[in-house]
């Protein structure tokens, strides 16, 4: 019953966080007119050209990678209203409502401008990398009673990211299990992709060569991250020969990208230093398919990355492509890193109490064994007498496991083959075992095996 209580409300939490992220967006609907002046048609801010309606749109534009100037024109309104061009890729060269200009509201995530809706407004925008300007419409006051909210939302994501990655490097540091600190760095990387496109660099004032280099340094950083991430968490190295080269060599084409685009400034290659950096992230996701079979972590991983990956390609890539399949918003971009951040972070509570159920089940066996009498033979195979030979040490039966591949004089990578677990866990395990039994060596190790060697337990006096 309690258990069913538990699901409940973690359900429960769940639907209401779906419920926060999606319905953040509170603007409205407004048809307006524009064009593209890639070939300066307009010349001197002409605002009564006939190229102004030349096409109608609502909500946003999406040219794709046509990037350049454009001209919006906005009828008279029977309201007052405020509008917010909700792109960090866009700068507003000019705006006009009558014969008064108009001026950004002030130091705000995205350009805002309120307009008082009795007569048309003419807008200059420059889009630096993609044709795509999104119009948020506020009729009347809603303006800041929506900002409140998407503050709202955006505080509990990134609360819960910065939660996240804290959580995860206690562990690194607990367990020097290194797939921790690649998952920290992973969602630390994605939590600053949607920094930037949340607009939160320019609500803080930092420059705008920084924001603009930033984000081309970052998708080398995600891809990278990501990778190592997936390779360490699926343990891919005992399956794929040289994966990690193979990585880097996956990899290496971003910075070259990276560098092509700041030294051309065309939109194409963003388009494809985009596109390069999700592909290399599909093809990460697609090898923990490839292994769901085998791996019970596989099937968590595949999980956890399918909502963000495919909410990813529909934000990032297929507007740069000229159009998207869900015509998502960033707060359902959100919704699906709170998934991929809750389900990894219960597999991580999932190990834990694995590991907690083994002691304890270990600890159990121990009373039994002590109560057990020492029979070795120096010529036997050590790995066949652990059982008997670490009776009395208060092992547990992974380290009994390791002790007995040890005692077999495999080495430590072997070990980490057979056992499915990465090389520094092994080492973790083998210093535990030096120090339950007091030797210092593997071949001191090999000798208790065999009874030859006293350890601490046995080296007792007896009274």
């Amino acid at each position: 019953m309690r258990t069913k209580l538990k699901r409940a409300c973690t359900i429960g939490k769940l639907l209401l966080l779906s419920y926060l992220f999606t319905s953040c967006s509170t603007h409205s609907e407004v048809d307006f007119h524009f064009f593209n002046d890639n070939d300066a048609l307009i010349a001197n801010n002409n605002w009564a050209t006939k190229y102004l309606y030349h096409q109608k749109t609502t909500r946003f534009i999406n040219n794709g990678i046509e990037n350049g100037l454009y001209y919006l024109y906005f009828p008279a309104d029977s309201v007052p209203y405020t509008l917010q061009f909700a792109s960090q890729h866009i700068t507003v060269e000019s705006a006009i409502q009558g014969k008064d200009t108009l001026k950004n509201t002030g130091q705000l995530r995205y350009p805002v401008y309120k307009l008082s809706g009795n007569s048309p407004a003419w807008f200059k925008i420059n889009c630096q990398k993609e044709g795509y300007i999104p119009v948020w419409y506020y009729p009347g006051n809603s303006f800041y009673k929506a900002q409140s909210h998407e503050v709202l939302i955006i505080g509990l994501y990134y609360g819960l990211a910065v939660t996240v990655i804290l959580f995860n490097l206690l562990f690194y540091l607990i367990t020097k299990e290194v797939s921790f600190f690649y998952y920290s760095l992973f969602t630390l990387s994605i939590s600053l992709a949607l920094w930037y496109t949340d607009g939160m660099f320019q609500f803080m004032a930092m420059p705008a060569w920084f924001i603009h280099y930033f984000e081309i340094v970052l998708h080398p950083l995600v891809a990278l991250s990501g990778g190592f991430f997936a390779i360490n968490f699926l343990h891919l190295k005992n399956y794929i020969p040289h994966i990690r080269l193979i990585g880097w060599i996956i990899w290496a084409p971003l910075p070259v990208l990276s560098v092509l685009y700041l030294l051309t400034g065309h939109s194409f290659c963003f388009l494809l230093l985009e596109a390069y950096t999700l592909a290399v992230l599909t093809f990460y996701w697609l090898l923990g398919v490839i292994y769901t079979k085998k791996l019970f972590y596989a099937r968590l991983f595949v999980a956890a990355y399918f909502l963000i990956l495919i909410l990813a390609i529909d934000f990032y890539l297929a507007k740069l492509l000229g159009f998207q399949f869900m015509d998502i918003e960033p707060g359902t971009l959100k919704l699906g890193g709170v998934f991929e951040m809750s389900l990894l972070t219960y597999t991580v509570y999932y190990r834990m109490n694995k590991i907690k159920a083994e002691v304890a089940g270990m600890k159990q066996q121990i009373a039994k064994y002590v109560k057990e009498i020492m029979l070795l033979q120096s010529n036997s195979d050590p790995s066949k007498n652990i059982e008997t030979s670490f009776i009395w040490a208060d092992l547990s039966h992974r380290e009994r496991e390791v002790a007995k591949l040890v005692a077999k004089g495999k080495t430590n990578q072997e070990i980490a083959n057979e056992l499915f677990v990465s090389k520094n866990t092994v080492k973790y395990h083998i210093k535990n075992i030096f120090d339950k039994l007091g030797i210092q060596s593997r071949k001191k190790l090999t000798l208790a095996a065999n009874g030859l060697q006293p350890t601490k337990e046995s080296a007792r006096p007896t009274k």
